[in-house]
């Protein structure tokens, strides 16, 4: 039975005439070498794959690194991380006494600054502290060579955009957007006029898939991952490396997931990955294995729309839950309100 089906499957391909056959064949060839060649690459680069040098940027030698967001989660983890690695760092958030227990923290060999800065305000004082700062430091013919934009505000939970309130809206944009093309434009001319330096923009795979009942954070990280695309494809040719940075779920107090998996890393971990493959041409690239096999599936194997649907799916099961949390609260609240009226 076996071998008549293949000599029908072979007399079927016989008859195809030569033209349609070859470029059917063609096309096959092209399609597997892109899905298999993706593949191959993932895996050399995180297992054979060259590891950055941050000498090249300055450490050890006088260069700075800026971190946004630098108080908690994966900000912080890179203020740590960069400053093992030689290079000085300036910490910039809004709470001051966050960011003196993270200065506490870094290599004990590099020197720190600490700036105040809400981003989310254009006015904000620390806007100019950075310029003044940069300009202090190239006067002592010291550089920021490394600017890590990490500050970002997401959705307390899954709305839909409907329900969304403009002043959410706007904090968001502001943020993920505004805000970091404002700091960029600050810190990179002079890379440039150096010809060095590397900006890290932390993405996310919501900024690559459109996820439903995140719709403005969804396209603030689209607007993150494509600007970022192209001023890194404007500077390359300049000495100055921008990079987007593709990021799944990671065990943070933003990502509201206290337990780290094989799929949901630490920041710690999650840094480790970046710093060690950063700065090598990647305009935009997934860092963590799992998250870039991930990111590799959604490209080769599902639809966009697969995509699409599942993520809807598990954010309406995550606002189902949170409404309930919410509710529970409300209700806890009322009665405790209702027993001290009663006692009074």
């Amino acid at each position: 039975m076996a071998p008549a089906l293949i000599n029908a499957i072979i007399q079927d391909i016989i008859r195809i005439p030569y033209p349609i056959f070859f470029f059917i064949l063609f096309v096959g060839v092209i399609a597997s070498y892109r899905v298999f060649g993706s593949a191959l690459s993932l895996l050399y680069k995180f297992t054979y794959g060259k590891k950055t040098n941050f000498a090249k940027y300055g450490a050890r030698k006088g260069g700075w690194a800026l971190v946004t967001g630098a108080s908690d989660g994966i900000g912080k983890q890179f203020a740590i991380q960069l400053s093992q690695k030689g290079m000085n760092v300036i910490l910039a958030a809004r709470r001051k006494e966050k960011l003196d227990e993270v200065a506490a923290a870094l290599a004990k060999d590099v020197e720190h600054k600490i700036v105040i800065l809400d981003v989310s305000d254009p006015s904000h004082q620390g806007w100019t502290d950075i310029v003044e700062l940069q300009k202090e430091l190239e006067s002592k013919e010291q550089k920021i060579s490394v600017l890590v934009n990490n500050a970002g505000v997401s959705y307390d939970f899954p709305t839909p955009f409907e329900e969304l309130t403009q002043e959410k809206s706007d904090q968001i944009i502001d943020v993920n957007c505004k805000a970091v093309m404002r700091i960029t434009r600050i810190i990179m001319p002079a890379m440039l006029a150096r010809k060095n330096g590397l900006v890290l923009n932390l993405g996310s795979c919501v900024g690559q898939i459109p996820v439903a009942y995140l719709a403005v954070y969804s396209g603030s990280k689209g607007f993150l991952k494509y600007w970022s695309m192209a001023v890194g494809q404007e500077a390359k040719e300049k000495g100055v490396q921008f990079e987007n940075l593709n990021t799944w779920f990671v065990s943070t107090a933003m990502s509201k997931i206290r337990k780290a998996t094989w799929d949901v890393p630490t920041a710690d971990d999650y840094v480790r990955h970046v710093l060690s493959y950063c700065g090598q041409g990647h305009l935009s690239w997934t860092p963590y294995p799992s998250h870039a096999l991930f990111a590799w599936i959604v490209d080769n194997v599902a639809s966009r729309r697969q995509a699409m649907e599942w993520f809807w799916n598990s954010q309406k099961a995550i606002r189902e839950f949170a409404l309930a949390k919410k509710k529970k609260k409300m209700e806890e609240a009322r009665k405790a309100a209702e027993e001290a009226a009663a006692k009074a």
